[in-house]
Protein backbone atom coordinates (compact mmCIF):
# COMPACT_ATOMS: atom_id res chain seq x y z
CA UNK A 1 0.00 0.00 0.00
CA UNK A 2 2.81 2.07 0.50
CA UNK A 3 4.08 1.56 -2.60
CA UNK A 4 0.93 2.43 -4.52
CA UNK A 5 0.83 5.86 -2.27
CA UNK A 6 4.07 6.96 -3.48
CA UNK A 7 3.03 6.18 -6.85
CA UNK A 8 -0.08 8.10 -6.75
CA UNK A 9 1.30 10.80 -5.12
CA UNK A 10 4.58 11.27 -7.08
CA UNK A 11 4.09 14.03 -8.84
CA UNK A 12 2.70 16.27 -6.37
CA UNK A 13 4.62 18.35 -2.54
CA UNK A 14 3.40 15.48 -0.35
CA UNK A 15 6.32 13.76 0.92
CA UNK A 16 5.51 10.12 2.32
CA UNK A 17 6.77 8.30 5.48
CA UNK A 18 6.66 4.90 6.99
CA UNK A 19 7.27 3.36 9.90
CA UNK A 20 6.74 -1.07 10.77
CA UNK A 21 6.99 -0.42 14.32
CA UNK A 22 5.38 1.83 17.28
CA UNK A 23 8.23 3.42 18.13
CA UNK A 24 9.94 4.22 15.38
CA UNK A 25 6.22 6.01 14.27
CA UNK A 26 6.40 7.79 17.41
CA UNK A 27 9.94 9.32 16.72
CA UNK A 28 8.69 10.47 13.39
CA UNK A 29 5.75 12.25 14.75
CA UNK A 30 8.08 14.07 17.32
CA UNK A 31 10.81 15.01 14.43
CA UNK A 32 8.34 16.21 12.40
CA UNK A 33 4.99 17.80 11.79
CA UNK A 34 2.66 16.12 9.89
CA UNK A 35 -0.51 17.39 8.32
CA UNK A 36 -1.65 14.22 8.23
CA UNK A 37 -0.67 10.76 10.24
CA UNK A 38 -2.26 7.39 9.10
CA UNK A 39 -1.70 4.07 10.98
CA UNK A 40 -2.87 0.32 10.45
CA UNK A 41 -4.05 -1.28 13.54
CA UNK A 42 -1.88 -3.84 13.35
CA UNK A 43 1.75 -3.16 12.85
CA UNK A 44 4.36 -5.53 12.75
CA UNK A 45 4.34 -6.06 16.64
CA UNK A 46 3.03 -8.61 19.15
CA UNK A 47 0.84 -6.52 20.69
CA UNK A 48 -1.47 -6.36 17.06
CA UNK A 49 -3.07 -2.90 17.82
CA UNK A 50 -0.13 -0.52 17.60
CA UNK A 51 -1.88 1.86 15.12
CA UNK A 52 -3.92 3.12 18.58
CA UNK A 53 -0.72 4.15 19.98
CA UNK A 54 0.14 6.15 17.19
CA UNK A 55 -2.93 7.31 16.60
CA UNK A 56 -2.86 8.19 20.35
CA UNK A 57 0.36 9.67 20.82
CA UNK A 58 -0.16 11.27 17.27
CA UNK A 59 -3.00 13.47 18.77
CA UNK A 60 -1.16 14.43 21.71
CA UNK A 61 2.29 15.29 20.68
CA UNK A 62 0.34 17.04 16.96
CA UNK A 63 -2.76 18.06 17.88
CA UNK A 64 -3.43 19.66 14.46
CA UNK A 65 -2.36 16.38 12.86
CA UNK A 66 -5.86 14.70 11.08
CA UNK A 67 -5.54 11.41 12.00
CA UNK A 68 -6.35 8.12 9.88
CA UNK A 69 -6.66 4.52 11.34
CA UNK A 70 -7.52 1.50 8.83
CA UNK A 71 -7.65 -2.09 10.07
CA UNK A 72 -9.10 -5.19 8.59
CA UNK A 73 -11.96 -4.91 11.41
CA UNK A 74 -15.23 -3.66 11.59
CA UNK A 75 -18.41 -3.26 13.59
CA UNK A 76 -18.82 -3.33 17.98
CA UNK A 77 -14.80 -4.75 17.51
CA UNK A 78 -13.24 -1.82 16.03
CA UNK A 79 -15.61 0.61 18.06
CA UNK A 80 -14.84 -1.07 21.11
CA UNK A 81 -11.15 -0.17 20.46
CA UNK A 82 -11.17 2.85 19.81
CA UNK A 83 -12.82 4.63 22.25
CA UNK A 84 -10.77 7.18 23.93
CA UNK A 85 -8.12 7.24 21.19
CA UNK A 86 -10.94 9.11 18.53
CA UNK A 87 -9.07 8.92 15.16
CA UNK A 88 -10.20 11.90 12.95
CA UNK A 89 -10.96 9.27 9.99
CA UNK A 90 -11.49 5.54 10.57
CA UNK A 91 -11.44 3.23 7.26
CA UNK A 92 -11.87 -0.22 6.52
CA UNK A 93 -9.88 -2.29 4.58
CA UNK A 94 -9.46 -2.25 1.22
CA UNK A 95 -8.78 1.27 1.63
CA UNK A 96 -8.83 2.37 -1.81
CA UNK A 97 -6.72 5.37 -2.60
CA UNK A 98 -9.23 8.14 -3.97
CA UNK A 99 -10.56 8.25 0.43
CA UNK A 100 -7.33 8.93 1.21
CA UNK A 101 -7.11 11.57 -1.88
CA UNK A 102 -10.12 13.35 -0.67
CA UNK A 103 -8.80 13.49 3.16
CA UNK A 104 -5.99 15.03 1.86
CA UNK A 105 -7.48 17.63 -0.97
CA UNK A 106 -10.09 17.91 2.54
CA UNK A 107 -6.89 19.04 4.46
CA UNK A 108 -5.47 21.22 1.46
CA UNK A 109 -2.49 18.51 0.78
CA UNK A 110 -3.66 18.56 -2.96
Amino acid sequence: LLFAFRKIFRNTKVLIDSAATVDDAKELVKKNQYALVIADLRLAEADHEGGLEVIRYAKETCPRSVTVLWTAFSGEEIEDKIVGVAPDHLLRKPVPSEKIRLIMEEIGLL
